[in-house]
C-alpha cells in the first residue's frame, strides 16, 4: 500500500469527510524533534519520511490524522 492509498483508508476509518493536506518531508522535521506534526493554523500535516520504514511513516500519518479529527470534533 502506498502513502496515498493509506491516507484515503485512514480517512475512511476516522470518518473524515475531507482529508487534511499532508506533506511528506525530509530532514526539515528533525529540527522539531518529531517525526510529524499537525499544524493548527492551516490544518496541514507534515511527516518526516527520511531514514524511516514506510510502516512507521504510516503510523505517524494516522496519529496526526487523529489530531486533525479531534480538532474537527472540537476536542
Amino acid at each position: 500500500m502506498n502513502f496515498k492509498d493509506f491516507i484515503k483508508y485512514a480517512g475512511q476509518k476516522l470518518g473524515l469527510k475531507k482529508l487534511p493536506e499532508i506533506h511528506i518531508v525530509g530532514h526539515e522535521e528533525d529540527k522539531r524533534g518529531a517525526f510529524g506534526h499537525f499544524q493548527h493554523d492551516d490544518n496541514a500535516i507534515k511527516v518526516r519520511a527520511v531514514d524511516r520504514h514506510p510502516l512507521d511513516v504510516m503510523r505517524t500519518i494516522a496519529h496526526e490524522m487523529a489530531h486533525y479529527k479531534w480538532r474537527l470534533d472540537g476536542k
